[in-house]
């Protein structure tokens, strides 16, 4: 038996393709049963206010969010039990629970902020069952109504209470750039990192202008990643035992100390460079403030300077983040990089690997014998490509990998493996691809086409490359 609602909850999506917003559907296991989450209804239709960089190109006004619930050999009840009178609770629970479960996702993976947390209860069980309108079909074509209508209840209040209006935001919006980070964590069932929640809060407060609650989500969020960081840091990068990181570590160390200080000691000035510190701890002073004594900001300061603090606590915490996505990888990026220098001893140094939340890798590689030729570079990374995907299964080297060739001293830039592509120096993907039918493997090997790419500069120097954490 299979179990549906419409969730009323409306969703300005938008994106950079019409495609984009064709299919956006996942499914997913909750509690043992198995779910498939559809944000349905409204047309695509193209920005006319857009500019070509915006992300906003596409657009399409969805009306709710459909979610088809099947009982599994591992469910705790069958469906049609819980339909039964005596588990109507249990029932509730379950529409409730996986409702909730899906908005939270999306609203702190897709940092959609006014999305709910909670839904208020505003009726008795039974009421509350014939708001969400559960239906049941046994093919999933044929649907009927679980529970009626409550007598003398009209169509058009059963609308207006089912909308929720305390419960249910009107004004939200999804980039769907962050689906398949939405996709990831509902299929794989991860945890949403705290400083996610906390990013998405200080976001939603500042949309609302409630600058107190922002300085304070700010700060929890950055005091969260930075203990973390600085535990696997300590732990892993300076091999500390656990006793020795925890008394240094210890409670009267606080932030605003670590902040003065223990950075510097971690990391690479050039880390810190755009960062305005003297912003973040006047952010940690003003929150302290808040907590402890006054309950509100200073007066008199102007709101454009709350926002610049603001930011710069957003921007410092992202980068701890990046920061300790490499910290935990760092024993196997030692181990690619030794593995791929020992293949290619005498031609390259160790490939500089630098790994992003969310599958991302960038590589460079120093090559100090003969000039790489395109066949040499495409194998190079094919290795990598090898290596990667063994410690990350989701790795889409069409999407998230680039490596980046470099030769001499001082290095010249050479070409780089993007979008599965071997690009040499003024390449377009076009060029590449029709080279690939003319390669002759040399180490001299030119392209059939060498037409420059006038918006294609040569990229910067890899962080890990000159930015790692001091040693």
């Amino acid at each position: 038996m299979i179990l549906r609602i419409a969730v009323p909850q409306p969703l300005l999506l938008y994106g950079a393709f019409e495609t984009s917003l064709l299919n956006v559907s996942v499914s997913f296991t909750y509690k043992h049963y198995a779910v498939t989450l559809t944000i349905s209804g409204g047309d695509a239709k193209q920005a006319t206010w857009a500019k070509p960089e915006d992300q906003c190109q596409w657009y399409r006004e969805a009306k709710e969010l459909l979610l088809t619930i099947k009982e599994t050999n591992r469910s705790p009840q069958r469906i049609e039990d819980l339909i039964a009178a005596h588990l109507h609770e249990e029932l509730l629970k379950l529409l409730e629970g996986a409702t909730l479960h899906v908005l939270r996702v999306i609203r702190n993976v897709g940092i959609a902020p006014e999305l709910p947390e909670s839904l208020p209860r505003e009726e008795s069980l039974e009421q509350e069952l014939q708001l969400w309108a559960p239906e049941i079909s046994e093919d999933g074509a044929t649907w009927s109504r679980v529970f009626p209508s409550a007598p003398g209840r009209t169509l058009l209040t059963s609308m207006l209470f089912g909308g929720r209006k305390s419960g249910f935001a009107t004004n939200a919006e999804l980039n769907v750039g962050y689906w398949s980070r939405i996709t990831e964590v509902l299929e794989d069932s991860l945890e949403i990192p705290a400083e996610d929640e906390f990013l998405t809060n200080t976001i939603g407060h500042l949309r609302a202008r409630n600058y107190r609650l922002a300085i304070v989500d700010a700060v929890i969020g950055l005091e969260i990643v930075m203990a973390r960081y600085l535990m696997d840091y300590l732990a892993i990068a300076k091999g500390l035992p656990k006793w020795r990181i925890m008394n240094f570590l210890r409670h009267d160390f606080g932030l605003t100390a670590r902040l003065s200080g223990i950075l510097d000691l971690t990391i690479h000035e050039s880390w810190l460079k755009d960062i305005n510190l003297d912003h973040v701890l006047k952010a940690v002073n003003w929150r302290n403030g808040i907590v402890h004594r006054t309950g509100r900001l200073p007066p008199d300061v102007p709101m454009e300077t709350v926002r610049e603090v603001i930011n710069a606590v957003l921007k410092l915490a992202r980068t701890l983040v990046e920061l300790h996505v490499n910290v935990l990888a760092q024993p196997d990026r030692q181990r690619i990089s030794e593995s791929v220098m020992q293949n290619w001893f005498g031609q390259i140094l160790g490939p500089q690997i630098w790994i992003q939340r969310w599958h991302g890798a960038t590589v460079e590689i120093h090559c100090v014998g003969n000039m790489l030729s395109r066949d040499e570079m495409k194998r190079i990374a094919e290795e990598l490509v090898t290596h990667l995907k063994a410690r990350d299964s989701r790795l889409d080297p069409k999407v998230h990998l680039e490596v980046i060739y470099y030769y001499g001293f001082p290095k010249e830039y050479l070409g780089r493996y993007r979008l599965g592509l071997i690009l040499l120096k003024g390449e377009k993907p076009s060029d590449a691809i029709s080279s690939t039918t003319v390669s002759d493997g040399s180490k001299t090997h030119k392209p059939a086409s060498t037409k420059a790419e006038p918006s294609s500069p040569e990229p910067p120097t890899l962080p890990s490359a000159d930015r790692e954490p001091a040693s």
